[in-house]
């Protein structure tokens, strides 16, 4: 994408090696950007107010806090942000918690698919302002 600004990723996981592992996988691709990690929803917060990413990857559970309640503070802080939930859970609740914060969830899934929703997800926010 040569003529388009890269796609603008912060990636929140408290699991170091899954950021990592996420961080990585976008870097290496081109049109995107990866703007910020963060382990704790606390430092999160702060830090996508700073950088104000396109994308922001939101693990459903983190260690200090929802991640459904940083999806919450995080929208209200930054609207225009598009929030893909991830999780390595296949449980209810975390699709429950996902659909009433109005959010993509994904699901253990390939990093494939991870990236292709994270090139799809601001395109599709943006034409109908809502989720795919």
């Amino acid at each position: 994408m040569p003529d388009q600004r890269p796609i603008r990723v912060f990636v929140v996981d408290d699991h170091e090696m899954v950021r990592l592992g996420l961080s990585s996988l976008f870097d290496a691709e081109d049109g995107f950007e990866v703007v910020g990690e963060a382990a704790t929803a606390a430092a999160a917060l702060g830090r996508v107010r700073a950088t104000r990413p396109d994308v922001l990857l939101l693990d459903v559970r983190l260690g200090d806090e929802s991640g459904i309640e940083v999806c919450r503070e995080v929208r209200s802080a930054v609207p225009s942000v598009a929030v893909l939930m991830i999780t390595s859970f296949s449980d209810e609740r975390a699709e429950v918690d996902a659909a009433l914060a109005d959010v993509e969830l994904l699901p253990p899934v390939e990093p494939g698919k991870i990236l292709c929703a994270g090139v799809n997800f601001p395109t599709h926010r943006e034409e109908t302002g809502q989720a795919p």
